[in-house]
């Protein structure tokens, strides 16, 4: 606030008069680009001071972005939910008053490959003995996350339900043989990877062996 005071013999007057600054935009926090799997939710956030305060609006690889099912924009705040391959692309940000705009940028790469054993590989027979607790693992790397089932021979395994003395984990990455068959069998576990681009199958074959053979099989040596 400012005050300007005038005087003479005959009296005085005073002026109080506010002097505003305005100013154009300025990044407070701008994008980075950003890379994510099939399916997991994107937020980008830009930030921008200036008089008046700026508004925000979004583009994709140039053309104006509109909010729908699984996308939201608040104060410039980008959300997507479940992002998938056709939500890749370069993506800005333009902050805006009066006195003009400024753009950041940045780019959504997703992720996505079908899945595979190779990191994590299974061994092809495991060899226990009767009433040993086993659990075998599946691991599979892939981009979206793989729905996971099992088998063993022809007959699925159901996730968290006991069958034929199996369970299955909530992850379904596991599978406990916690009731091993009285008699020597043999079966075939198969890990089944199921998703949008592809499907994987590894097999792994479960021996049960006689622990009082195994026992006198030792002691031969």
């Amino acid at each position: 606030m400012y005050e300007c005071k005038a005087e003479n013999s005959r009296g005085r007057n005073v002026f109080r008069g506010q002097l505003q600054v305005y100013t154009y935009p300025h990044w407070v926090e701008k994008l980075n680009n950003t890379q994510l799997d099939s399916g997991e939710q994107l937020r980008w956030e830009c930030k921008a001071t200036g008089k008046p305060r700026p508004t925000y609006h979004w583009l994709k690889n140039g053309v104006p972005l509109w909010v729908q099912s699984r996308v939201e924009m608040v104060n410039g705040v980008l959300m997507i939910h479940s992002v998938n391959l056709s939500d890749a692309g370069m993506y800005q940000c333009l902050a805006e008053n009066k006195y003009g705009t400024i753009y950041a940028s940045a780019e959504l790469k997703i992720l996505a490959s079908a899945p595979t054993f190779a990191l994590n590989q299974m061994k092809k027979t495991l060899i226990i003995t009767r009433g040993q607790e086993v659990v075998i693992e599946c691991k599979p790397q892939a981009s979206p996350k793989p729905t996971i089932t099992w088998k063993k021979g022809d007959k699925a395994v159901r996730g968290n339900k006991r069958s034929s003395g199996a369970l299955a984990d909530k992850t379904g990455a596991q599978l406990s043989q916690s009731c091993v068959p009285s008699e020597p069998v043999s079966g075939q576990d198969e890990g089944l990877n199921k998703e949008e681009l592809a499907a994987a199958q590894h097999e792994k074959q479960v021996m049960l062996i006689d622990w009082i053979k195994q026992l006198e099989r030792w002691q031969r040596y």
